[in-house]
């Protein structure tokens, strides 16, 4: 079983995320890493605002998610973009309503309020991503 593992960040602010081998527990390889640079922002409060979101501590439906749970990373699929992948981030409720109903029973949360899950989608071109080493270290 191969799963990512650590981070480390270097002295110019890039990012390497390491990949381990764990099949044998005592014996854990790098198998390899990628340098990541910072390329979505969860928070640029023009784009937000032109889908009725903010975070600007305003408790109401518009309020952005305080944690992103969930990151897809899948080809677009365009022939004449090669290189574009759509970025899909998850924000749930954790059952956060005033109406829920679990086992059969009702219940309210004490928050007082529903809160919504949240996606996000973003298209993103990324030129150095070569699609054959990503499947493979992908093991897909």
């Amino acid at each position: 079983m191969t799963v990512p593992a650590d981070e480390e960040r270097d002295g110019n602010a890039n990012t390497r995320l390491l990949r381990y081998d764990i099949s044998n527990a005592k014996d854990v390889k790098l198998t390899g890493h990628w340098i990541v640079q910072p390329f979505v922002d969860y928070l640029d409060i023009k784009q937000l605002k032109g889908f009725g979101i903010h975070n600007d501590g305003t408790l109401d439906d518009g309020l952005i998610s305080a944690k992103w749970e969930s990151l897809v990373l899948a080809p677009a699929l365009d022939e004449k973009s090669t290189n574009d992948y759509i970025f899909i981030t998850i924000a749930d409720n954790d059952y956060i309503t005033v109406d829920g109903h679990s086992l059969g029973e009702r219940y309210s949360d004490p928050y007082g309020r529903n809160v919504d899950t949240q996606i996000m989608a973003f298209r993103l071109t990324l030129p150095n991503v070569d699609a054959k080493k990503l499947k493979k270290f992908l093991d897909i």
